[in-house]
C-alpha cells in the first residue's frame, strides 16, 4: 500500500457552526499535530470528548458523518457508505433491504446515542456532511443516494445540519478534533491515492452479504 503523504488539491479549514478561516492557524495546527490520530474505517464511527484525540478517516463515494455537541465539547466521526443491494433499490427496499438500511442507519444513530450517553442533547448538536465524489463514471449517482440517505436521516432525526459539501470527481480527507468542533478537509488528486480509496469502499461493499441479516 502507498504510504506516501496523499496530494491535495485544495484544504479547507471547518470550524463551529460554519466553515471559515480560522485566525491563529499556527496555534491550530499546532493542535493538531499534538492530537492523537484514530482511524476510522469505512463503515464504523467514533465519538470522544478528549482534548488530545484527532478523528480521521477518508471517503469517497461513501459520506463522512462530523456530529459535534458544542455545549458538552464532544464530537464524533462517522463514515458510511451503503452495500450495492440497498443502492440498487433505492429509494424503495424490499422486506430483505430494509433490514440492510436499518443496519446502516445504526451507524448514525449509535454515534447520536453515544453524544447523548456522554451528556449532550440532539437539539444541541450540529451535522457536517463530506463525500458522494465521483471517482469514476457512476451511472446509478451512487454518491448522491448515499448523501441523500443520510441526509434524509438527519432530518428525520431532528438534528441540524450546518454544512455540507458534497460531490466533485475526488476524494476527502478529514482530520476531526472531536472537542473543538474543528478540522481539515483536504482534497485528493493523485489517482494512486483515488485507487486505492476506490479499491477500499469496492472491498467493503463486496463484503455485505444479505444472508448476514
Amino acid at each position: 500500500m502507498d504510504t506516501s503523504q496523499p496530494e491535495l488539491e485544495e484544504e479547507i479549514s471547518f470550524s463551529g457552526e460554519d466553515r471559515r478561516e480560522i485566525a491563529d492557524f499556527g496555534a491550530y495546527f499546532d493542535s493538531l499535530v499534538d492530537a492523537k490520530p484514530l482511524d476510522i474505517p469505512i463503515g464504523r464511527f467514533r465519538c470522544s470528548n478528549l482534548q488530545d484525540v484527532m478523528l480521521v478517516t477518508t471517503v469517497g463515494r461513501g459520506i463522512g458523518i462530523c456530529i459535534h455537541e458544542p455545549v458538552i465539547k464532544a464530537g464524533g466521526l462517522g463514515n458510511l457508505l451503503l452495500p450495492g443491494q440497498l443502492l440498487n433499490e433505492f429509494p424503495r427496499f424490499t422486506n430483505q433491504t430494509n433490514d440492510i438500511r436499518n443496519y446502516c442507519e445504526q451507524l448514525m444513530d449509535s454515534m447520536v446515542t453515544t453524544l447523548v450517553q456522554l451528556g449532550g442533547k440532539r437539539s444541541k448538536m450540529k451535522v457536517k456532511l463530506f463525500g458522494a465524489g465521483e471517482l469514476e463514471e457512476d451511472s446509478h449517482d451512487e454518491g448522491r443516494k448515499i448523501y441523500v440517505f443520510a441526509k434524509e436521516f438527519m432530518i428525520r432525526n431532528g438534528l441540524q445540519i450546518v454544512s455540507e459539501d458534497i460531490g466533485h470527481k475526488l476524494g476527502r480527507r478529514i482530520q476531526y478534533l472531536p472537542v473543538s468542533g474543528r478540522g481539515i478537509r483536504r482534497l485528493l488528486k493523485r489517482q494512486s491515492d483515488l485507487d486505492i480509496l476506490r479499491r477500499d469502499e469496492e472491498a467493503y461493499t463486496d463484503k455485505f452479504i444479505v444472508q448476514d441479516f
